[in-house]
């Protein structure tokens, strides 16, 4: 009888028969780093329903940023596979909010059965880097945990991964970009794009001009490539993938159209098709620890009248960004997106090299020096030996 007894006053185990953590949208839109602070919102709920009562001390939400670096000798595919080690997934951000503080002398709180909704709003700083997933053995990531802690140190906890995005500021995307020179005695030439930066998984149009100074001179094959370069900056190391390619015959002279300035260009068009998916594919990252950049490289194969090929070997930067896809992810920000052009530009790594902190690199941050000029430059991929160490969880938080 006394056992019995003894059991009927036991607290319960914490057994929700539905938990929950849900957000307003799946995607966490932020601005980009500027001269001031400026955070991106995200709103959700989370969902509890006990059928019995509960004794808990707290319900708790965590927002955990990890990143994870352990290069394969080759780029993880379908065909190979990453073996994870988890122990150098690391991470650089956590933010914890409580729902259900118990007042003070009082260790526990009972919780009857029934159906709860924890609303939340969480504020993430612009100098946080985005999510980037597609690859096993390099990425970054961040995960909601919702957690129940019970009187007696038990606890039952749910998780969901979120992605985190960057909104970069509109006229910063415009700005054409090319590159001119002159073969003497053989031919000018011109290769350009409309804007250095590219939405993930859209199209590239490529155009050529040419004035021939060679007589019978003809340009017989163009290939590009978009190379994806991974760079780790302590300790350092460097690694590149093809992520596209495209070869075509041009036009011969009399086929290709003449441009309406001055110079009377010979010209045509080519059109580069971007992947889609993040494993084929990641967008553009310049942070503390881990950058990756893009270019498109370029061989244009010229024949001469006595027959012998001539190459001409060109490269332009790009930058490839995820774009807001519904107006409601651009009305998340409406209450932030008033900052100056000259506070959102795209990633910049080289005016900052001292962040202690798994941080996105871009000028006027201000917690480190500003280069000259700055604002006005593309980003710059270039190599700095001179960076912060891999940073520590208790610097974090």
């Amino acid at each position: 009888m006394m056992v019995k007894l003894f059991k009927n006053s036991s607290p319960r185990k914490i057994q929700p028969t539905y938990f929950d953590i849900r957000l307003d949208h799946n995607t966490i839109w932020i601005p980009a780093a500027g001269h001031t602070i400026k955070y991106g919102h995200a709103q959700g709920k989370v969902i509890l329903c006990l059928s019995d009562p509960t004794c808990v001390r707290d319900v708790k939400l965590h927002l955990e940023g990890r990143y994870y670096i352990n290069w394969d000798t080759t780029f993880p595919t379908d065909s190979h596979r990453h073996c994870k080690a988890f122990w150098k997934e690391l991470p650089f951000h956590h933010d914890a909010w409580s729902f259900l503080r118990v007042s003070a002398g009082s260790s526990a709180t009972t919780l009857e059965p029934g159906n709860y909704e924890f609303p939340f709003q969480m504020c993430l700083p612009g100098r946080l880097p985005e999510s980037m997933r597609g690859i096993d053995d390099c990425y970054i990531h961040y995960f909601l945990r919702a957690q129940i802690y019970g009187r007696k140190g038990e606890s039952v906890s749910t998780s969901r991964e979120v992605t985190v995005r960057k909104v970069y500021n509109t006229p910063s995307r415009t700005a054409p970009s090319s590159v001119e020179n002159d073969w003497p005695d053989k031919i000018m030439y011109k290769v350009s794009i409309a804007t250095p930066t590219v939405q993930f998984g859209g199209n590239i149009r490529v155009t050529y001009r040419f004035v021939p100074l060679l007589k019978g001179l003809t340009v017989k094959s163009i290939r590009s490539g978009v190379i994806e370069t991974h760079t780790v900056l302590r300790p350092y190391a460097s690694r590149s993938r093809e992520v596209l390619t495209d070869a075509f015959d041009p036009p011969t002279w009399e086929e290709m159209d003449i441009s309406t300035d001055d110079r009377c260009w010979y010209q045509c068009s080519r059109m580069l098709h971007l992947p889609k998916s993040t494993r084929q594919c990641l967008q553009s990252v310049a942070t503390t620890v881990l950058k990756v950049g893009h270019s498109i490289q370029f061989s244009i194969t010229l024949l001469n009248p006595d027959g012998h090929l001539s190459s001409i070997r060109l490269s332009l930067p790009i930058v490839i960004i995820f774009y807001p896809s519904t107006s409601a992810s651009l009305q998340m920000l409406s209450d932030i997106a008033t900052w100056d052009e000259e506070e959102n530009t795209l990633p910049h790594y080289s005016d900052h090299v001292r962040d202690s902190k798994l941080v996105e690199i871009c000028p006027g941050n201000p917690s480190t020096p500003a280069g000259p000029g700055s604002n006005e430059k593309p980003p710059d991929y270039s190599v700095s030996h001179d960076v912060s160490d891999i940073p520590s969880y208790w610097d974090t938080i």
